[in-house]
């Protein structure tokens, strides 16, 4: 479910830095997957926070919302 809210919301994206930062998270807890399911849990909890800043920086684009 998350991976597919990542991808509707990197299509929905016309920003290229909003998709270099999405690539990025993602890939981060690709690589932690391997090494241990607690810390893949913990980082899909970031990259989910991450996620929902980014909704709100895509709703409200004039809004300065800190990374």
């Amino acid at each position: 479910m998350f991976i597919l809210n990542s991808f509707n919301l990197w299509n929905s994206s016309s920003t290229p830095d909003i998709k270099r930062h999405m690539y990025l998270e993602i890939t981060k807890a690709s690589s932690i997957c391997d090494e241990s399911m607690t810390n893949y849990q913990l980082h899909l909890n970031s990259i989910n926070k991450f996620v929902k800043k980014y909704k709100k920086l895509l709703v409200f684009p004039s809004q300065n919302i800190k990374l």
